[in-house]
């Protein structure tokens, strides 16, 4: 039999009580554990729901509580979660808070889901002019009370246009005026007033530099002063200019005096008396200087406006009396005459206007200055340093003697300048590299749709029209102009100078940096202009309905051509004579509750007028306020109450008056 051995482990006691110890305190470290655990997920949870919740109240508020209608339920609903975050940041019990507001939330935002359906469903119920009136008392007291100062233009004319936009609607009754209308008008003027508070105290505020009076633009003179005769330097360069102009054109481009079939005759007769003064005279500039002396010595200048003053050449050959243009017409058909080519030159010299002729040395190929005004040895062939002490040229006339460089043709007119102008083509700033393009003549703008200004263009001739300009184009370098959306400025954007005559687009913004406006009528005479707007923080204009307005809307400056054909006025407007003229669209004018007095020609030439509406604050109508209409067709439409001398005026008048 086979011994086995036993091996007995004898553990001491305290060492059982030991372990058994620690078996126990673990168990219940174990339970403790999954106690919390339990309590923090439930934590967790309803700071989850919570968290849920609220994003979606976000979103339904940013869906479904924008209207001014709903304020109360959104200001409810962000109140709750407002208070909700305040909660969790200043107590401890956060388990308990989240539970507490998801209830709270949850609540609030099924009562408020289940009123937005009903109100949704009766929403044509909702009266919203009442609420439009009362955003706009809202907005105005704003206005009053917070805006004011000049820094805040910006911020007021973005209301006061949304304001006037509407006002201006409702005037002329361009919508029926029901409840969408009023929601549309309310949802739009929100948007602007709360961007406004949120935006107007810090944003960039801008104070103007000039006067807040207003102006028609100075045209500038061209008045060349004896100071000018001190800076000899600068007369060379420019007489030069006329000088290397001429030495640019072909002879065959030049035209005589009398070119025309029908100055046969007069032809005839100065080159008869010519060829006498030249007789005997060999060389082409011994007959050149034949007629000049002639002409010196047996014409006199006439003095003091002297009437019988000539400037056709026969009849200053036969007066012997003439201002220079006659002297230097003769001069010109006489050298015609024995077939020596030259033009008349009008410039200034140091005592004023003046006129010359730059007559071709056949001997030299040049052209050389010649004044037969001033006669004698000085001023016959002078050079162009001697010359340049008393003269500078201005203006070379002759219709044909052009420069003509790349389809473009250059005319010499204050210098260098476009005289025709191919569209669609950009002339070169600098004639070979070396000659500045000045100036854009008036023929250019009859032809080409887009003008380009070049870099060194220092005079445009828009004056007489654009014609069928659409745009121009200023060069970016260009010292004095400038360009925005194809109308011409100064260079500092300060002075409006026009708009083209074709100009594509029916409005026209007016940049808040423009303060002055070369001309009221012309600068804006546009074909298919239908309104004018103003861009908010302009100091010197407003426009109600597209018409064009001082800031302060008491003063009308300009109605475009293709306004509406029904127009309101602004209330605050104190009425002028030739404020509504010429205009063949305008078949109707509202004048509103606040107007107290139309002056004589108020209206004038409106063959269209048809319907004129008058206020019962209305106190006083001149007799002939309504000029040049067609008065069979038109009807006036009376305010209930109205001023007994005003429908005495319209009853001797013989106006046709309805109520």
């Amino acid at each position: 039999m086979k011994k086995r051995n036993y091996f007995l482990c004898l553990i001491p006691f305290s060492s059982f009580l030991l372990s058994s110890c620690v078996v126990s305190k673990t168990k219940d470290d174990h339970n403790n554990n999954n106690n919390q655990s339990t309590k923090q997920k439930e934590e967790t949870n309803y700071k989850e729901k919570y968290n849920l919740l609220k994003s979606e109240v976000e979103n339904f508020i940013k869906n479904n509580l924008t209207e001014i209608q709903y304020e109360k339920w959104k200001n409810n609903l962000e109140n709750i979660l407002n208070e909700t975050g305040y909660k969790i940041e200043t107590n401890s019990n956060i388990n308990d808070i989240y539970k507490q507001q998801f209830e709270i939330l949850k609540t609030n935002f099924e009562e408020i889901k289940k009123n937005y359906i009903n109100v949704d469903k009766n929403k044509d119920k909702i009266n919203y002019k009442e609420k439009y009136n009362l955003l706009k008392s809202e907005v105005e007291n704003f206005i009053k009370n917070n805006l004011t100062e000049i820094q805040y233009e910006k911020w007021r004319d973005i209301l006061e246009n949304n304001l006037n936009e509407i006002s201006y609607k409702i005037a002329i009754n361009v919508q029926n005026q029901g409840n969408d209308f009023y929601e549309d008008s309310t949802k739009a003027l929100k948007k602007l007033f709360e961007e406004v508070r949120k935006n107007y105290k810090s944003g960039v505020n801008e104070k103007p530099n000039d006067s807040l009076e207003i102006s028609q633009g100075i045209k500038e003179q061209e008045n060349f002063t004896s100071e000018w005769f001190t800076k000899i330097d600068q007369n060379i360069s420019i007489n030069n200019e006329s000088f290397e102009f001429m030495n640019m054109v072909k002879l065959e481009d030049i035209e005589d005096y009398y070119f025309h079939p029908n100055d046969k005759r007069q032809k005839e007769a100065i080159k008869k008396h010519t060829y006498e003064i030249v007789r005997g005279a060999h060389k082409t500039i011994e007959k050149i200087r034949k007629i000049y002396d002639w002409i010196g010595q047996n014409l006199k200048y006439a003095r003091n406006d002297d009437p019988t003053a000539a400037i056709d050449p026969v009849h200053a050959l036969n007066l012997k009396i003439a201002v220079c243009g006659g002297f230097s017409n003769l001069y010109k058909a006489m050298l015609d005459s024995i077939g020596v080519k030259n033009v008349v030159v009008i410039g200034w010299s140091k005592f004023g206007a003046h006129q010359w002729n730059l007559v071709f040395d056949e001997e030299s190929k040049q052209f050389f200055h010649s004044d037969s005004t001033w006669k004698g040895d000085r001023y016959f062939k002078p050079s162009i340093e001697e010359f340049s002490k008393d003269h500078i040229s201005m203006q070379i006339l002759n219709k044909d003697a052009k420069v003509k460089i790349n389809n473009f043709e250059y005319e010499y007119n204050r210098g260098f300048s476009v005289y025709n102008y191919p569209d669609g083509q950009k002339y070169d700033d600098m004639i070979n590299g070396q000659i500045k393009v000045v100036g854009i003549s008036q023929n250019a703008l009859r032809k080409a749709k887009n003008i380009y200004v070049g870099e060194f263009i220092n005079r445009i001739e828009y004056e007489g029209g654009t014609h069928n300009i659409q745009s121009f184009e200023v060069n970016v370098k260009n010292p004095k102009f400038a360009s925005k959306n194809g109308a011409l400025f100064t260079k500092d954007m300060k002075n409006l100078l026009v708009v083209p005559k074709k100009y594509v687009s029916a409005e026209f913004l007016l940049p808040k940096s423009v303060k002055t406006i070369q001309d009221w009528k012309s600068t804006f005479d546009v074909d298919n202009l239908e309104k004018i707007i103003v861009e908010p923080g302009n100091f010197w204009y407003g426009s109600y309905g597209g018409i064009l307005y001082n800031n302060d809307y008491t003063k009308i400056i300009y109605v475009p051509q293709k306004i509406d054909s029904v127009v309101a006025i602004s209330s605050k407007a104190i009425l002028e004579a030739n404020d509504f003229s010429w205009n063949k669209n305008i078949k109707e004018i509202i004048i509103p509750e606040g107007i107290k007095n139309i002056p004589e020609s108020f209206i004038n030439n409106l063959p269209n007028l048809k319907l004129i509406h008058l206020p019962s604050s209305l106190e006083s109508l001149d007799s002939n306020a309504f000029q040049n209409i067609n008065k069979d067709n038109l009807k006036v439409k009376l305010a209930e109450k109205m001023n007994e001398n005003v429908i005495r005026t319209l009853e001797k008048g013989n106006f046709n008056m309805i109520k």
